[in-house]
């Protein structure tokens, strides 16, 4: 049965005091968002003169950089061998992490989406980002775009109230309402059931 959803659209209206005045987080938050959906069902991607197939982090980079023209990989003091979970440390020891407050245009992170210390176990920290981009107002789900190496540009979903449930019937038609982030025949795993916070791109754009 066909997937149908609806999007709200939400941001904060708070300025950023090192931008300019008639700048705003909402305007930024709108074009990340606008950024990150013009996108969706690619698997590789044009820049400048070279084509690109993102993995995650690879792809949340180069929406800031398409859409602001910020690198925040300068933002980063220093790196490890997983670039979301920098991402994910640098925006939380500024306080910009929350596992309940969001809008559009924030980060998404996930655990143990892969076995990243490849030791067979369920003990990797952030190894998956996505980036929000608004509310399904019929479910309620979040919604973000997501990007694997080797796999296009999706929309998915995440809904915390719902946490083990995939597909809801309401008005006599099915919606996602969690989408699979895992599922590579040894695990299956809703976004609800590895979820691991939100990151507010303000931590990005704010200078401490």
């Amino acid at each position: 049965m066909k997937l149908v959803f609806k999007i709200i659209i939400f941001v904060f209206l708070i300025f950023l005091g090192c931008y300019p005045v008639n700048e705003s987080s909402v305007e930024y938050r709108f074009r990340i968002v606008e950024s990150s959906k013009k996108y969706i069902g690619n698997v590789k991607i044009n820049y400048g003169s070279k084509v690109y197939d993102f993995d995650c982090s690879g792809f949340v980079k180069f929406v800031f950089l398409d859409a602001l023209g910020v690198d925040i990989d300068k933002k980063i003091p220093f790196f490890t061998t997983s670039k979301s979970l920098d991402y994910y440390n640098f925006l939380r020891m500024r306080g910009f992490v929350s596992f309940n407050n969001f809008s559009s245009g924030d980060l998404i992170f996930f655990n143990n989406t892969y076995d990243r210390n490849m030791n067979g176990k369920l003990d990797d920290p952030i190894t998956h980002i996505g980036i929000v981009i608004g509310v399904d107002e019929i479910t309620g789900s979040i919604v973000f775009v997501d990007k694997s190496k080797g796999k296009n540009v999706s929309i998915k979903f995440m809904n915390l109230n719902r946490k083990r449930e995939r597909m809801v019937f309401v008005n006599g038609k099915m919606y996602e309402v969690n989408s699979y982030i895992r599922d590579d025949g040894k695990y299956k795993f809703l976004a609800s059931e590895v979820f691991a916070g939100f990151g507010d791109i303000r931590g990005f754009l704010v200078d401490r």
